[in-house]
């Protein structure tokens, strides 16, 4: 049901109607706001099938003049299609209105109005479309000023945030745009109004709020209005009204409906600038962090160039490269990924992300020792945006000259093959991280250490084959549980006796003691170096499951 607004012609303004001056309202007092925006004459008994919602239904009586209860049964009918109010002439073919309808009509806070004998339902109709039309009229003007108003405001400051603040002071409620990186831009007055509330979460579980569009915003329950924002490629970003301050009108929806379509165009319009300063700023960053940049001077030039400011007395540098740990994106997808991040980071400009390589690189700028915020920024921002791909992050060591960023790099990259051949999945992975394996893939793969990896290996390998037994699988989680077998049968869902077998088996095979410590190391260091190498070992034994 439409809302009343300053513009509207309500059922309360029927009276102002020079035909319907003596017409009296007998029934539906509560339902006076209601919107009517055409009117029609009823003088058929099935008439509810031609109705239309927000309609000033008038009639004469005639199609119930024998049917003292029709209106009692006619009258939800009506409120059901959405009917605003009903004008029933008397004294010709019915007396008056019937007390029961005028009850029910009550109920519903449907307006019943008494038309005298001497209404003209043609004057009626055209008096009260003038009306209608004279103020959608009016309507229109304050719509297309509005949106003059705004377009002045892109074409003078072209941001998100000048946008909003004209947006939020024209409806007089708060607006909040949530991107596809759950970036949220709202105006400072909004935003204390909001507090710590995660707005972001409204726009990743938008379809909970179709049917339940409501938030609780200290301890009172408010409205929402979501409004998608789509573009060529995604619909990435939601626009969120909250009716705060007072219902929306019809003309700020309708506003509202409008200027999406500036947003879009604004986002649209930052999106192929970014495009054109991404090149060159690639460039740039993909030449520092490959040791392209050679001295400060051209380093302090290039950054001059491209407006970004990265260099400073107290910072320190880091590389950290984004291993994808199963299925890595194709570079259109990470390129898009990157644009994304660069756009939700505007000149935030202690983390930026460019290719290097074929991978996808973080630069860490901070002016303190590098802490875990940045990391949970870049891995919540991947989340978000990467597909729900897996991912782990390889930091490379922290540089306070910038010229050695390049160092940063190189352990970095380091550390991306070693996980890749250790298949590691720590979320984030530091040189330090890496504990023994920073030694064993410095090993070449000479004939000693085959031999070593097969004195063990092998024979378990083929009791594996032979028998279907898990005996590696059982090994590496009794030595990651520090030898508890409860906790390693708990980890494998297998029972105790079995688990205390399989060991019994290993030390016959292998003819050590798990609880020696000479033997013990010597298993650990073979375990990890079949991990980096399992594909030699099952080409011998091809039945066998690799992943067990």
């Amino acid at each position: 049901m439409l809302k009343e607004t300053s513009t509207s012609f309500t059922c309360s303004d029927l009276k102002s109607i020079p035909q319907l001056r003596d017409a009296k309202l007998r029934a539906g007092s509560e339902g006076l706001t209601r919107v009517i925006t055409r009117v029609n004459i009823m003088e058929v008994p099935d008439v509810i099938h031609w109705v239309q919602s927000h309609e000033f239904l008038v009639t004469t009586g005639y199609p119930f003049k024998d049917k003292p209860d029709f209106l009692e049964k006619f009258i939800p009918q009506l409120v059901k299609k959405g009917v605003s109010a009903i004008g029933i002439k008397t004294k010709r073919f019915i007396e008056e209105i019937p007390k029961e309808a005028l009850e029910i009509a009550n109920q519903y806070h449907f307006p019943i109005f008494e038309l005298p004998p001497s209404t003209v339902f043609s004057n009626v109709v055209r008096e009260v479309m003038e009306q209608i039309i004279s103020r959608d009229t009016a309507k229109v003007t304050i719509l297309q000023d509005r949106i003059h108003q705004l377009t002045q405001s892109i074409l003078f400051n072209d941001s998100i945030d000048t946008l909003l603040m004209s947006l939020e002071k024209m409806l007089g409620n708060p607006v909040i745009l949530v991107n596809r990186t759950s970036r949220v831009y709202a105006t400072s007055h909004c935003k204390k109004i909001m507090g710590d509330m995660p707005l972001w979460n409204i726009r990743h579980n938008h379809n909970d709020y179709i049917h339940h569009p409501f938030i609780i915003l200290n301890d009172k329950k408010i409205k929402i209005h979501l409004t998608h924002i789509h573009d060529h490629e995604v619909n990435d970003s939601v626009l969120i009204l909250l009716e705060k301050n007072h219902e929306l009108s019809v003309i700020d929806k309708l506003t509202i409906e409008r200027v999406c379509f500036l947003i879009r165009f604004v986002i649209l319009n930052a999106r192929s600038r970014l495009a054109i300063a991404s090149k060159y700023m690639d460039q740039f960053l993909q030449d520092w962090l490959l040791g392209g940049v050679v001295n400060l001077n051209d380093l302090k030039l290039r950054e001059k160039s491209l407006d970004h400011h990265i260099l400073g007395d107290d910072c320190h540098y880091r590389a950290i490269i984004v291993n994808w740990n199963k299925q890595k994106p194709e570079i259109d997808q990470l390129t898009k990924i990157i644009d994304e991040f660069r756009l939700s980071q505007r000149r935030r400009v202690n983390l930026t992300v460019t290719l290097a390589a074929g991978e996808m690189v973080f630069i860490s700028i901070s002016s303190k020792s590098y802490k875990g915020d940045l990391n949970h920024k870049m891995s919540h921002f991947l989340k978000t945006i990467a597909l729900n791909l897996p991912f782990s992050l390889c930091i490379g060591k922290s540089v306070k000259n910038p010229l050695h960023l390049h160092q940063s790099y190189i352990q970095a990259k380091n550390i991306q093959q070693v996980i890749q051949k250790c298949t590691i999945s720590d979320d984030y992975v530091t040189y330090d991280k890496l504990g023994i394996y920073q030694i064993l893939y410095l090993l070449p793969d000479c004939p000693e250490r085959t031999a070593f990896e097969s004195r063990f290996m092998v024979p378990l390998l083929d009791y594996e084959q032979k028998n279907n037994t898990p005996l590696i699988a059982t090994m590496m989680c009794y030595f990651k549980n520090n030898g508890n077998v409860k906790r390693t049968a708990e980890q494998m869902y297998t029972h105790y006796n079995t688990i205390l077998y399989r060991l019994e088996r290993i030390k016959e095979i292998l003819n050590v003691r798990l609880d020696d410590e000479k033997d013990s190391l010597q298993i650990q260091i073979a375990l990890k170096l079949f991990q980096m190498n399992k594909e030699k070992f099952y080409q011998a034994a091809p039945q066998t499951d690799p992943n067990q």
